[in-house]
């Protein structure tokens, strides 16, 4: 993450949101550092899950759509 927000920074990328999409196997969420002030973070964790749930990845794929207009 931290080098994801040092490039974006550095290259001066007009980002306002940061997706992160958390597939199987299960995942920590207290692994990942959210500790900035810039992007707004959208974690969809389907991580949980045995396989990922197609529902899940088209929610996380057309909120990315959504947002990228």
């Amino acid at each position: 993450m931290s080098v994801a927000l040092q490039l974006i920074i550095t290259n001066n990328y007009p980002i306002e949101d940061f997706f992160i999409y958390m597939a199987p196997p299960q995942k920590d969420k207290s692994g990942i550092a959210l500790n900035q002030r810039f992007l707004k973070i959208n974690i969809i964790d389907s991580s949980r899950q045995l396989m990922a749930e197609p529902s899940t990845l088209e929610k996380f794929l057309h909120d990315l759509k959504s947002k990228s207009k």
